[in-house]
This record gives C-alpha cells, structure tokens and sequence, in this order.
C-alpha cells in the first residue's frame, strides 16, 4: 500500500532503536470491549462511486495523502508520473474532467510529492521528498491555475531537515511540518516555513530520550502543534505522540509499544472536542494496529485493536477523519485482502462499512477520507479502467 511513499524515504529502524525509561505522563487502557462488540459489519453498503480512473501513463500512483477541495474542485499530487516522472499536481472536477496542472522534475524544483496540498488563502502549498537545490526535498506552492513556485529547498546545511514525506500544516499564517531524516542527529526534524520560504528548524529529534524518524505531519490545537514518529528510543522503542510550541519547546506525550498498546504509528493525528486520535500500524489485541485517543496532557486510551476477526481491518498507515462526531477511516486487510473502510467512535465501538473489490472496483485504499456534506472521497492504488488506482466516492450506511 505505501511503496511509493516510501520508495525514497527506506531508514533502517534497528540501529536507531533503543531502551530508556519512558518520559512524559501517560496511561495505557487497553479496551476491555470483546471482539464482537469492537468490530461489526455494515449491512449491504452502496459500494463506492469511482469518479476518475488513474493510468501508469501520464497519472502515476496517486499519493498517500489524499485530496483537497477547493471551490468545487479537487486537487491532489501523484508520487510520479507526468512529464518526467517524477509527480504531479493534478485537478479533477466534478465531471470527473482530470487535468495535470504541473509536473515535477524540471530543473532544480521538487520532485515525487507524497505530503499531499494544504489549500491557505486559495493558494495550495505542499511538498516533495526529493528535488531542491540539494535533492533533499522541497516546500512549494502552486494556484489552482497551475502557476509554481519553489518556497525552500531542504539540506541546504549540516543541521537542516532532509526528506519531507508529510504534507503541511498552518497556524497563525505560518506553515509547520517534519522531515523524515536530516537534522545534526539524522533522526528527523520539526520545522517552520513562511509563505515567502524562510524556514526555520523547531526541532531536531535527539535519539536519546525522543521520538525518531516523523512520518505523519502535525494538527495544530489551541495553538499548540501535535505530531507523532514511527521509532523511539524511549519505553519500547515503537514511536511516540509529541506535543510543540511555536517557540520550539518539544515535549514527549505518550510512548507506544508497552504490553497490548498500539505500535509504530505512521499518521497524522486528528482533532475532536479537545482530545486527539490518531492510529498505529502494528501492537494492539492482535498486533494489527489500533485506532486510539490521547488527551493534550498524555492520557492515551487504545479504541480498538484492529484484526479482531479475519474480516477487520489491519494495519491502519492514514489518518482518521471525523464526521458527525465519530471516526472514519480506511486500511488494509477486509475478507477480500484489498482494504476496507471503518468507523470507530469515541468509546471504541468499530464497524467496518465496506469491503474493497477486486478490478474494476476501486481498492487498495491508500490516503485519508475526506469528509464533504457526508460524503467521503479519496484515492485507491488499485483498480478502476486501468487498473492503476481511482478517486472514489462513499456515502456511508
């Protein structure tokens, strides 16, 4: 499901992984739901709506990230593909009309775009895991009529974020984000940008006692800034929640991996009612990955252990949406092997709605579900026409 993502962004874990005593304030609360109750099925759900097929050729793979709607039309990246191969930014509109709107990989801009684009003021703002000055990875933004312009190119020094795999996110008119690599430690950086390219280092994980290697972006609330990473070497070194301020003071929320708690979280987290909720890509009941909660001060609550039964879901890599206050999602696994959609509430009640299909069907679902008037889009890696990947449509049950 994530090759391409991370096609450029592979970072041995072992040797940057270790055992020190856990830090911050946290609780782990496994649910003491049984299996039945954590996971039902949906009774005959409307399958989803393909709205545009991708083909290998000019497309390339949609990337994990999803969509952003913007005045009627949506717009998203392709991990490669285009002009050169090496991605594109792309609009569809409600005919499902495609247009390539730019292709990455001429000269010294950014090339394959996997962070997905932040729409800021009608102008989408996103980034690329290589490309730049320094083939590092770049912050870019580009109009809705296809107008781009390189903001920053990363690695331009020794103590400078290298790799950005997520996309962007703004507080106060400022753009805030991570790099999977770089920093003086290698592990991972926290950074500012401006809308005019001055960026700003926040952070740099220190492989001692903090997270290492951020996958997922970060979600601003109340004006501080929420992230996890995919290794640790704290606790049992399998990721962490952090919380920053704008001033840089990183503190370390929650530790993953003790006893049944979920394991190497790789998304974004979300925000609902003033408690955060994200997911895990292994740990949990059945090591598939979980679905959880934690609070702004550390209190984390593991919602449901995916693979309960061999119809549920596994190994959740996208960040959960909400809609009507519960949570929606979309991973692997299902009782054909090719993904499902779920929604999750508060409490930890999970009910998968759909089943992916094989081709022609969409699936393989690979980027977070994005909530229009009750209605969910996003992005499969497979089938449609062509068999390379769709945007769909689901109305849930």
């Amino acid at each position: 499901m994530r090759d391409a993502r991370l096609a450029l962004a592979l970072i041995t874990l072992a040797s940057a992984m270790g055992c020190s005593p856990a830090t911050g304030t946290y609780a782990v609360r496994p649910s003491v739901m049984s299996s039945a109750q954590q996971m039902a099925v949906a009774d005959a759900p409307i399958p989803p709506t393909i709205l545009y097929s991708f083909a290998s050729t000019p497309n390339g793979l949609p990337d994990p990230s999803g969509l952003t709607f913007v005045n009627g039309v949506f717009y998203g990246t392709t991990f490669n593909g285009g002009a050169n191969d090496k991605g594109t930014v792309f609009s569809l509109d409600s005919g499902g009309n495609e247009t390539t709107l730019y292709s990455f990989g001429s000269g010294t801009d950014g090339t394959f775009p996997s962070g997905g684009l932040l729409d800021v003021d009608g102008v989408l703002y996103g980034t690329t895991q290589k490309g730049g000055a320094y083939n590092y990875g770049t912050v870019f933004s580009i109009t809705p009529s296809g107008t781009y312009t390189l903001l920053y190119s990363f690695g331009g020094s020794s103590s400078d974020g290298q790799i950005p795999v997520a996309g962007l996110t703004a507080l106060n008119g400022v753009l805030y984000g991570t790099t999977l690599t770089g920093g003086t430690t290698t592990y991972g950086t926290v950074f500012s940008v401006t809308r005019r390219g001055v960026e700003t280092v926040m952070h740099t994980f220190n492989g001692y006692n903090d997270g290492l290697l951020p996958e997922g972006g970060l979600v601003a609330l109340d004006g501080i800034l929420y992230g996890t990473t995919r290794g640790s070497r704290i606790g049992a070194g399998e990721g962490v929640v952090y919380s920053i301020t704008p001033g840089g003071t990183e503190t370390i929320l929650h530790s993953f991996g003790s006893g049944t708690d979920g394991a190497l979280p790789y998304s974004s987290l979300v925000a609902l009612h003033g408690v955060l909720y994200g997911t895990t890509t292994l740990g949990g009941l059945n090591n598939k990955g979980t679905a959880f909660s934690i609070t702004t001060t550390g209190t984390e609550t593991v919602l449901h252990s995916f693979g309960a039964t061999p119809a549920d879901g596994v190994t959740p890599y996208t960040n959960l949406t909400v809609f009507h206050g519960e949570l929606y999602g979309a991973c692997g696994g299902g009782e054909n092997g090719l993904g499902t959609i779920y929604r999750v509430t508060t409490n930890g009640y999970e009910q998968v709605l759909y089943h992916f299909r094989k081709s022609p069907a969409a699936n393989d679902p690979n980027a977070p579900l994005l909530n229009l008037n009750g209605v969910l889009y996003s992005t499969t890696l497979g089938g449609g026409t062509n068999n390379q990947g769709t945007v769909f449509s689901f109305t849930p049950p």
